[in-house]
């Protein structure tokens, strides 16, 4: 088949079958038709295989493709190696999208032969909260951009953003098997390397469904800990700046420090950062900030004390409130 579709849309599934027809469906509505639909079942266990062959069997723009379980990662490759579209796109199997979503993008990536369009997007919460999530870039170069993603200004996703096939194609971009933890962020730091306009949309089509997440989102563990440091070793290999590794690395430690797992060998060796980075830091609050540069002094021991009965402290005097009330 040599039909070339304007935009291609990359699924990866795993044990998606509660949200799987929502997300599905809401592409297939598209106000915008000239697409194909991947949909990459990374060997799920529960009936996600066959809600998927049952869509491909009733339209013709979808393909399915089950593959033995590898993670998030190996599904996107796969997808992206039977990509056709100008243009391509991730969606997460358990969010959903906007009916204008496509038509907008790509009707702003031809005016403004733009490589990348990144978008607004939703956070649906549970309870049916709907958060707006505001991602205009303070500068729309790709070196500001890139900084803005790693100092978690601007989210490292890849489903609010269009990009064109052509830079995959000129980068030699490929997503790094065995890393699951921000991929699309190591594909992002690839694209950007080759990337000359970027064109941002102030709207938002994408809806992050914050109640359907794994629990490695929210239950931070020491094997959380080590696949973030894997995620930095493999920025290692792409970004050559060592102020850009410096900002993604801070804040893996911040993140481990928060949750009590960064040792004093890993504060003071695992990529040590300038007091200029910390400063710069604007995503944790102040408290964090001060420690570090405390810890950067040669008090990281003591730190960890501080921070250890504040957090006890936060703890009694939400009880006394609660007790109060």
């Amino acid at each position: 088949m040599n039909y070339s579709p304007k935009i291609s849309i990359i699924i990866p599934i795993y044990n998606a079958e509660k949200y799987l027809c929502r997300c599905v469906d809401s592409i297939i509505v598209q106000t915008f038709t000239d697409f194909e639909l991947l949909l990459i079942d990374d060997g799920s266990l529960d009936d996600s295989k066959q809600i998927c062959d049952k869509y491909a069997r009733k339209d013709i723009r979808i393909q399915v493709f089950h593959k033995e379980n590898g993670g998030v990662a190996s599904a996107r490759q796969l997808g992206m190696d039977y990509v056709r579209g100008k243009y391509f796109i991730h969606v997460d199997s358990d969010d959903w999208i906007e009916p204008d979503m496509l038509e907008r993008m790509v009707g702003m990536a031809e005016a403004e032969n733009a490589e990348i369009v990144v978008s607004d997007f939703f956070i649906d919460r549970r309870g049916g909260e709907i958060v707006y999530k505001k991602q205009e870039p303070s500068l729309v170069d790709s070196k500001s951009f890139l900084q803005e993603i790693l100092k978690g200004k601007l989210i490292g996703t890849l489903w609010n953003k269009l990009v064109c096939t052509d830079l995959w194609k000129k980068c030699n971009a490929h997503f790094i098997n065995g890393i699951n933890y921000c991929e699309d962020i190591l594909v992002l730091a690839q694209l950007l390397q080759y990337c000359h306009s970027i064109s941002y949309l102030s709207y938002a089509f994408y809806h992050y469904c914050d109640d359907n997440k794994e629990s490695i989102t929210r239950n931070y563990t020491r094997e959380t800990y080590h696949m973030r440091k894997k995620y930095i070793s493999a920025l290692n290999g792409i970004v050559s700046e060592l102020s850009l590794l410096q900002i993604a690395a801070l804040e893996v430690k911040m993140e481990a420090f928060r949750h009590n797992l960064l040792s004093v060998k890993d504060f003071y060796n695992y990529y040590p950062v300038s007091y200029k980075v910390i400063l710069g830091n604007k995503t944790e609050g102040k408290t964090i900030t001060y420690l570090f540069i405390l810890g950067k002094c040669g008090l990281y021991p003591f730190v960890k004390i501080i921070w250890n009965l504040k957090k006890f402290l936060d703890k009694c005097r939400a009880k006394i409130i609660k007790s109060v009330l």
